[in-house]
């Protein structure tokens, strides 16, 4: 056979010494390392926890003193607390509802600019038979100024649908002034509210020219309240008739 054609088998080893080697050199590492650590680290030493004590605050001790008034000034219970204060009387106040008390009053309108209004005149015989020493008779109804009653405002254009005749007379002698009112009337002609803004100087005067006023009916308007003024310009037929003394 020709050498060249046969293949060259090599002989195997019976046991490798490679793998048992590290095996067995792997064991002694360990069982070094585990005497070394049984050896150098001691056992685990406890330390007793501290003996528990108890520190009491004296107040008549000066350092204790500054302590405890530390404590009491950050202490938040009086700010949190809610103090109620009870009036002592609070039972006692009686009750009052809020629409008892008025707060809003009629507007009134604003006065016009009216001129100066005088007393009619007299008439000077008149006043020269009153001087006169005889007894002067009474002057004839045509000779007498009628008093004058006068709207103005939104009443002014109103017809009246029921008046009275003025049959009052004033206590006093004196001249009066011109009284001035400010009313109310509903939509059906009623007088509701009578004011009295400038008086005549004579209360018993005003009081009857309200009353008069109250018996005044106007012509029925769209508004439920129309606000408006009436002045009484006073004639000779409201002050008392003077007898003159005979001598």
């Amino acid at each position: 056979m020709n050498a060249a054609m046969i293949f060259a088998w090599e002989n195997p080893r019976r046991w490798a010494v490679a793998v048992p080697g590290f095996l067995l050199l792997s064991l002694v590492a360990h069982a070094a390392t585990f005497f070394l650590f049984q050896i150098v680290y001691p056992d685990r030493v406890t330390i007793a926890p501290p003996v528990p004590t108890v520190s009491l605050l004296d107040p008549r001790r000066p350092d204790h003193q500054a302590l405890l008034r530390l404590i009491e000034a950050e202490d938040p219970a009086p700010v949190a607390a809610v103090q109620a204060v009870v009036p002592r009387q609070l039972l006692e106040v009686l009750y009052r509802p809020s629409f008892a008390t008025v707060r809003t009053f009629p507007q009134t309108l604003p006065e016009p600019a009216m001129p100066a209004q005088f007393p009619p005149p007299r008439d000077p015989l008149a006043i020269i038979r009153s001087a006169a020493p005889a007894p002067a008779e009474s002057a004839p109804a045509s000779t007498l100024s009628a008093t004058r009653l006068a709207f103005s405002g939104a009443l002014a254009d109103r017809s009246l649908t029921r008046t009275a005749p003025i049959a009052f007379k004033t206590r006093t002698a004196a001249p009066l002034e011109a009284a001035r009112f400010l009313i109310g009337v509903t939509d059906r002609g009623e007088v509701r509210f009578v004011f009295l803004q400038n008086s005549c100087s004579d209360p018993a005067t005003d009081d009857a020219a309200a009353a008069h006023l109250a018996r005044v009916s106007f012509s029925p308007g769209d508004s439920p309240i129309t606000w408006g003024r009436a002045e009484f310009a006073w004639g000779d037929d409201v002050y008392p008739v003077v007898n003159p003394k005979t001598k």
